[in-house]
């Protein structure tokens, strides 16, 4: 029951902001923990593109959350994530813009760098399968709340750089959807970090109304996870 109050005050907690997440993940890791149940933080760089933009080139952001292993057996897991800080989106270098309605800001902006940022809640649901102690791999299904979406234009200028947001949160539908399959290797044979690489493969067309060729998220995961409060967990389970 205890574990239970606790998770539920986690969930809550990060409704609020990615400060208090990372906080309260760090101060109930060893409440969550058990012989069946492994939690801890998530995050690493992210890289992304959108398709259909045959122009875009790759952004690249960080990424940040939690996850849950549900140990099963030796082999199997389940392995689900909230990632409560994730970034697609797509750059571009030399455009043409037309976007504040202001003529002397959009003649000035007229080949600018363009970072196309559309955040994302993503929730992976993955099914992990230890290969060996050291190496496992995973797949599933991953869902995704849109959070905002801009293009942020850069520009230099006399005395420094030019930065104009645009809101496009309008174009962008609010849930995407795909699948997602990846690879980890565990620092230590026993409760140690893991460093891994996913890759996810939307399958929606994130864009409203699109008349034109159809863009799908494209996203690079290269993660660390830590697990929190584990060895104090297993400390306190311990018989004496």
């Amino acid at each position: 029951m205890k574990k239970v109050v606790a998770l539920a005050a986690c969930l809550f907690c990060f409704s609020f902001s990615t400060h208090a997440q990372v906080l309260i993940s760090l101060l109930l890791g060893d409440k969550l923990n058990s012989d069946k149940l492994e939690f801890g933080l998530i995050g690493g760089l992210q890289s992304s593109n959108l398709s259909g933009e045959e122009n875009g080139k790759l952004s690249h952001t960080l990424h940040i959350g939690f996850y849950f292993d549900f140990i099963m057996n030796d082999r199997w897991s389940f392995n689900p994530a909230v990632l409560v800080k994730s970034t697609t989106g797509v750059r571009y270098t030399n455009s043409i813009s037309n976007v504040s309605g202001i003529d002397d800001l959009d003649s000035v902006l007229v080949g600018a760098d363009v970072k196309r940022r559309i955040g994302y809640f993503q929730v992976p649901l993955l099914m992990k399968y230890n290969i060996t102690p050291q190496f496992h791999a995973m797949l599933g299904p991953q869902v995704g709340i849109r959070t905002k979406a801009i293009n942020e234009y850069t520009e230099g200028v006399a005395g420094g750089d030019l930065l104009f947001e645009e809101n496009i949160q309008n174009d962008y539908k609010r849930l995407d959807a795909g699948f997602t399959a990846g690879f980890g290797f565990k620092l230590k044979p026993k409760d140690g970090m893991n460093l891994g690489v996913r890759y996810y493969y939307g399958v929606v067309d994130v864009l409203k109304d699109n008349p034109g060729d159809r863009q799908h998220n494209r996203d690079l995961y290269f993660y660390l996870t830590i697990p929190v409060g584990k060895a104090k967990a297993a400390d306190v389970g311990a018989p004496n």
